[in-house]
């Protein structure tokens, strides 16, 4: 009976090793992150970071997680640009059981380092030689078609707003597409010192919250208080009161079409010829 129950055991284990094998292999047939909008792959790395902190057991602000996928989308980028979309969530999992060696902490430096070694390792060669020899490279999508795509999500972004009133944009992806690369409105010099300084209040106010919260974390925190309130160049409390900032005039921009009776779709062209 005892053989029997450690037959089972070992067969299940076995088991389960062949469907988390298949899951990396098939992981490996999904889109590259540098062939998607930075939203799409910012989506990913959230979740990711929140599953992880819950995973150890651990509470993460919603802000905080925020700001880690902001600077985890540019390191990722950087470091493993061909990486796929559905190895995220795999390669952070393994690392946060142990599996891609040891680590202090969840990070940015701890959460890229995930991917990096996951990439990198002798397990994942081995599995992209399963995949068929036969299977082209998808192209990259042509700057139009990103651009459409942009298009599109600035549209459902401005319909979420329309539905609650609100809508968070992460990375100020959003806030880029219409006000750099459309040139749908600008700030004046006025406009942006005004929102620059309800952004440094806002970020500040969260930050005090935080330090709350996690009071382990009150000297961290208290620094970015610190350079929010001065602007300190080049500092976590600086990318904070930026993100603040882009939020509230993107919410502002949104307010005003609204009031207009405006919809996104009269001010942009999407190519529909595919």
């Amino acid at each position: 009976m005892e053989q029997q129950k450690s037959d089972i055991v070992k067969r299940d284990h076995q088991l389960g090793l062949v469907h988390k094998l298949s899951n990396e292999v098939q992981a490996m047939t999904s889109e590259r992150i540098c062939d998607l909008s930075r939203l799409r792959v910012d989506q990913v790395l959230l979740g990711s970071v929140h599953k992880a902190f819950r995973d150890r057991g651990q509470e993460v602000a919603d802000d905080e997680a925020e700001y880690i996928t902001n600077n985890l989308y540019d390191s990722v980028l950087s470091a493993c640009p061909y990486v796929r979309i559905a190895e995220i969530p795999i390669a952070i999992e393994k690392g946060i059981l142990g599996d891609l060696g040891e680590f202090f902490g969840l990070n940015v430096v701890t959460f890229t380092n995930f991917i990096k070694r996951h990439y990198a390792s002798e397990k994942r060669a081995k599995n992209a030689s399963q995949l068929p020899k036969s299977e082209e490279q998808k192209p990259a999508p042509t700057e139009s078609e990103v651009l459409d795509r942009d298009k599109s999500l600035l549209i459902s972004a401005f319909d979420m707003y329309k539905s609650v009133g609100y809508y968070e944009d992460h990375g100020n992806y959003m806030y880029r597409v219409a006000a750099k690369k459309l040139k749908l409105f600008d700030l004046s010099p006025e406009r942006k010192k005004s929102f620059l300084d309800q952004g440094k209040v806002r970020a500040i106010e969260k930050l005090k919250n935080e330090q709350v919260q996690k009071p382990f974390d009150r000297h961290r925190i208290n620094q970015e208080i610190i350079d929010a309130q001065n602007l300190t160049k080049d500092s976590d409390g600086l990318r904070r009161v930026y993100k603040e900032s882009l939020q509230l005039a993107l919410m502002d921009y949104f307010k005003g079409l609204m009031e207009m009776g405006e919809e996104i779709e009269n001010l942009i062209s999407i190519d529909d010829s595919d």
